[in-house]
């Protein structure tokens, strides 16, 4: 019976386990064709592994691979017999042996990587073509691009150490070289991973997905396949932080055996620099061809005759067997590898310049370019031009890579030139533009190319540049973009990839997995990895990595023209407090589902991981950002020294105002379902995205209770209609229990002139605002400040469940110790800026603080930055500022109480930090003909009507009609509008 097909994983896994699995002697109901094979039947051996009497390295490590496994999942050890022993019963035959060829089986009959999984008459056949261990094999030379030798590669291991077994004794193991055939291997774990349900998601037990059972068998037609990349080099020995930390507690033969199981190596191949400082020193050093002018010592003269000579030379000499490779070359198999410096300083000599001056229009403005692309390749050329006469079957190889990553022009790479060129596939997610430089010049050499083509894929960046200068990185999780590039590269006919860098655990086993079988579907491998995993903490889990995926590639999140992470795009842009937040309900979701101790501790590994990295990340974010920003906080006083003809220049365009002869919100409104609600103050205009030639009035009532927020909708700035609440009370003993007070909004511009149009961040509107634990009475001390989110900017709900400004803070001053009261929010270069009035008995004045993020603030080290004047009109209180630019400096309206009542005053700043207050009122209490101020004129909005270019100034007006809204502008209105 066949299983999931292998080209498509898309059937839950645990409809694959009934075909393979049975706690029970009970036949499948119905039986399809093909022969059925029982390894172990009601926890007891049902066939016999049979190996050859020398078995190559590759069918003894699948034996013992199979015994192993076979053994943890059902407790029951097969025998593992020589072919020259009897072996009556069924018997499952790895690797080549007399059993094999009598089935007319040779390992010799298959091509490189190929395997069989076979079914016969009494017998399972597991066999591949495999390396042989001869002398003549172990003699053959070579350096990977990482410049270890072959021989480095056939790692020796305790076998049962290993494996967990340790009490089986002692068992020295020679693994098979990463790099040599293995196809009997390849066959195992094939085996046990489509007919036994193992998954090896990390080198451990822990890591690993071994299934229970206590009856195992499988059937199917043949299986005769290779993987479909041919050279798979991604050996990750987690020396990166994620997959480090997920994997938890390994051992390094732990990892050579995870490599195998993973069926990574494949084809020899090689391809890195060889031309640089070290082998120009040590082997490269004739005179005659060192490079001329400041190159000396970094690069050779690449038009040299002689060089050529020498480098033909050596590759022949390897092709040969001659020698070993000298240190810092590379080549394995038929590739041998020449790649230059990684310097932009080259030979000086007539010939070398002229080559080089013909890139000189090549330039891309990327890292990825053509300017020395024919003069690099027409030496590459040269030299297997001169390769070609003697070895035609074998390859130079080279990079396309930074400043030769085009090919050349008016000449084709000669066919025995295997190119490799390296691409930026970590940022195809989220960078549109690299992406298409390098599809240019990867589809140009795919088209030119007559020899096999490799890649160079990064995997990178944001993690190499982060852990070099000590800071975390939000994960780069693109696991999609992953999966889709490697199909792409695959099905265009790359033969091989180099993996430059390491991802994360769920990543990386995607990559390996797709680069065996392009035919896999991405999300069908995460659902069924989340599913068996982490068990009963599978949805949670899944939702957490998808959602930092969605995250991390979204381009919108990132700033034009810098599509890539640095210390504050990953936190301020990426990681914000209210994604982190989310994420962290899904973690603790997860833990509190973790339902086995495996899974607890699965989810733990993932918790000190990822998560334990993004936190930390956010936390030296904010540390960083936070104490940066209030050391930049100047001392600030009231009479900062902006001279009085400046500030009279500043506040003229704001004298002069024309009334409106009734309140535009009157004291007595009637707001349906609220109509306790009186005394309506704190107007803030503004206008809602996708609604234009529309404004919204925010304003506060109160009901004898306390306050709530509504708002109201006009035209024309002058007529509102259809109030409604905007936001209530919140919790009982909560902070804003008392009421809350929005206004503070998130605006897209704080120019004077520009529309109070809201601004969305992470999706929402935001706004801060003020409010009181209690309800009872005015204003009962001590207030707060909040933040609020708004989907349609019409009805506001909490951002954060805990104040971000209270008296109870470590950095509250004297000055503000026993109420905090309305903020005023202002963004400015990537920072945010609360100016808030608090007060100390019966004195009001203004403060700011800081932010990065909306929800955690720091306040400035100079408040009170507005200060009370003694005699002034604004002798007790300075409240309630709001803050705008205006050309070359910001202003501040505020409400001044001192001589005569609460007075319309402004205050001016070069800086947002320092403010001098001008000692005039811009408007007096007392001014309106009507007496709407007669005892008060304060707590003001400030708009712009394009239409008739116009200020509104609504205010909150106290006097002969109560406390209400009303309107003053720069402009006489028409009648019509009176």
């Amino acid at each position: 019976m066949n299983t999931i097909p292998w080209n498509r994983l898309t059937a839950p896994f645990i409809a694959m386990l009934a075909v393979c699995f049975s706690t029970h002697g009970a036949e499948p109901a119905s039986k399809p064709a093909g022969s059925r094979f029982e390894l172990v039947r009601d926890g007891k051996p049902a066939c016999a592994i049979v190996v050859a009497e020398r078995p190559s390295p590759a069918a003894r490590l699948a034996a013992l691979e199979l015994q192993s496994h076979i053994l943890k999942i059902a407790g029951v050890e097969l025998p593992l017999k020589r072919d020259t022993e009897p072996a009556p019963g069924a018997r499952l035959l790895v690797g080549e042996s007399a059993a094999t060829r009598a089935l007319g089986l040779r390992g010799t009959d298959f091509a490189p990587q190929e395997y069989l999984i076979g079914f016969r008459s009494n017998a399972l056949v597991l066999i591949g073509r495999d390396w042989a261990d001869t002398e003549a094999n172990r003699r053959e030379t070579g350096r990977t691009l990482q410049d270890q030798r072959l021989s480095d590669l056939r790692h020796k291991i305790d076998y049962w150490k290993t494996v967990g077994l340790a009490g089986r004794g002692p068992l020295e193991l020679e693994l098979p070289g990463v790099f040599d055939d293995q196809g009997t291997c390849y066959a195992a774990y094939d085996f046990l991973e489509r007919f036994c349900g193992v998954r090896w998601y990390g080198p451990t037990d822990l890591t690993s997905v071994i299934p229970k059972r206590s009856h195992l068998w499988a059937e199917g037609p043949d299986l005769r396949r290779a993987p479909a990349l041919k050279h798979r080099n991604a050996l990750s020995s987690a020396s990166w932080p994620f997959l480090r930390r997920q994997w938890g507690a390994f051992t390094q033969p732990e990892v050579f055996l995870h490599w195998r199981r993973l069926r990574l190596g494949g084809e020899k191949w090689a391809g890195n620099h060889t031309i640089h400082r070290r082998t120009i020193e040590t082997v490269l050093k004739d005179p005659e061809y060192q490079a001329q002018g400041a190159a000396r010592g970094l690069n050779l003269c690449y038009t040299h005759p002689k060089l050529v000579q020498t480098l033909a030379g050596m590759a022949r000499d390897y092709f040969d067997g001659k020698t070993e490779l000298p240190e810092g070359f590379k080549a394995l198999g038929d590739y041998y590898a020449i790649v230059p410096e990684d310097v932009a300083k080259y030979c000086a000599c007539e010939r070398c310049r002229a080559l080089l001056d013909q890139g000189k229009d090549r330039k891309t403005g990327f890292f990825s370019s053509g300017e020395i692309s024919d003069y690099w390749f027409s030496f590459v050329n040269a030299v297997a031009r001169e390769l070609r006469r003697t070895h035609p079957d074998k390859f130079l190889t080279t990079l396309a890579y930074w400043n030769y990553a085009f090919p050349p022009r008016g000449f084709e790479l000669e066919p025995n030139v295997a190119i490799a060129p390296c691409l930026h596939t970590c940022a195809y997610a989220i960078d549109d533009a690299v992406r298409e430089n390098d599809m240019k010049f990867y589809r140009d050499w795919m088209a030119k190319a007559k020899a096999p083509v490799f890649l160079w894929n990064y995997y990178h960046h944001p993690m190499e540049p982060a852990l070099i200068d000590k800071w975390k990185c939000f994960p780069n999780v693109m696991v999609h973009e992953t999966a889709r590039a490697a199909r792409m590269f695959i099905h265009d006919g790359v033969r091989g990839i180099f993996e430059c860098g390491e991802q994360d655990q769920v990543e990386q086993y995607v990559l390996v997995k797709v680069w065996d079988d392009p035919g896999l579907d991405t999300d069908a491998l995460l659902d069924e990895f989340f599913a068996l995993y982490f068990e009963g903490a599978a949805q949670p889990m899944n939702r957490f990595y998808r959602a930092i995926e969605a995250i991390a590639c979204n381009q919108a999140f990132y700033p034009p023209k810098a599509h890539k992470q640095n210390k504050t795009i990953a936190w301020a842009n990426l990681g914000t407090p209210e994604r982190m937040s989310q994420l962290a309900a899904l973690m603790a979701e997860a833990e509190s589902r973790a339902d086995t101790e495996q899974a607890r501790q699965r989810v733990a590994l993932w918790r000190n991981s990822l998560w334990k990295w993004m936190q930390e990340g956010r936390a030296d974010y904010e540390a960083r950002t936070l104490k940066t920003a209030a050391a930049s906080a100047p001392p600030a006083e009231n009479s900062a020294p902006i001279d009085a003809a400046t500030l009279d220049a500043w506040s003229a365009p704001y004298r002069g105002w024309h009334y409106h002869p009734d309140p535009v919100i009157p004291s007595d409104l009637k707001i349906p379902g609220h109509e306790k609600f009186h005394s309506f103050d704190v107007p803030a205009v503004f206008q809602v995205p996708g609604q234009p030639g529309k404004w919204f009035m925010s304003f506060i009532g109160f009901n004898g209770q306390g306050y709530n927020s509504f708002v109201a909708e006009s035209t024309n700035l002058v007529d509102w209609t259809q109030p409604r609440l905007a936001m209530g009370f919140g919790p009982t003993n909560e902070f804003d229990h008392g009421g809350c007070v929005i206004g503070a909004f998130l605006y897209d511009s704080y120019d004077i002139r520009a529309p109070r149009l809201l601004k969305q961040r992470d999706g929402k509107f935001w706004t801060l605002y003020g409010c009181y634990p209690r309800q009872g009475g005015y204003e009962l001390r001590p207030g707060y400040e909040g933040v609020a989110v708004s989907d349609d900017g019409l009805s506001w709900r909490r951002a954060k469940d805990k104040p971000i400004l209270a008296v109870q803070d470590p950095d509250c001053g004297a000055w503000e110790k026993d109420c905090i009261y309305q903020p005023w929010l202002v963004e400015e270069g990537g920072r945010y800026y609360n100016f808030y009035n608090a007060a100390n008995g019966g004195t009001e004045q203004m403060g700011g603080a800081v932010s990065t993020n909306l929800l955690d603030w720091k306040r400035y080290p100079s408040n009170p930055i507005v200060r009370v004047r003694p005699g002034g009109y604004d002798a007790q209180f300075c409240s309630d500022g709001k803050v705008f630019r205006d050309g070359d400096h910001w202003v501040m309206f505020y409400f001044g109480v001192g001589r005569g009542g609460a007075h319309i005053m402004a205050a001016f700043s070069r800086d947002l930090q320092r403010w001098t207050s001008h000692p005039e009122p811009l408007y007096k209490a007392g001014g309106h003909p009507g007496g709407l101020d007669k005892q008060y004129a304060h707590k003001i909005s400030l708009v712009r009507n394009p239409a008739n270019d116009t200020f509104y100034l609504h205010y909150c007006a106290c006097g002969n009609k109560g406390r209400c809204i009303g309107l003053l502008t720069s402009r006489r209105l028409p009648a019509k509008a009176q």
